[in-house]
């Protein structure tokens, strides 16, 4: 793993495109979440320096993945207003 270097989306607002897992010198190494993301805008490196949090924008929630091997993790909220739930998901 101390060859990993960042976690990307290749376009801007919103991508079509998975996230991507580059090395230090910047050669794909993997995506994360291939076929489950709907519109992933944002991603964050948890202080864990382990896990990947995704704004997953298109269904209205973040996903949770591991930055090694891109398994999920988990989910966190849904379409809605309530507690737990997001209109549009975004990661600050």
């Amino acid at each position: 793993m101390a060859d990993l270097a960042c976690v990307y989306i290749r376009t801007y607002i919103p991508s079509p495109f998975s996230p991507q897992v580059l090395s230090r010198g910047g050669r794909f190494l993997r995506s994360i979440g291939d076929g489950e993301l709907s519109q992933p805008e944002d991603v964050a490196l948890a202080g864990d320096n382990i896990t990947v949090a995704v704004a997953d924008t298109g269904n209205h929630r973040v996903r949770l993945y591991t930055l090694n091997g891109g398994q999920r993790l988990g989910v966190i909220g849904m379409q809605g207003r309530g507690n737990g739930q997001f209109q549009v998901a975004h990661l600050e």
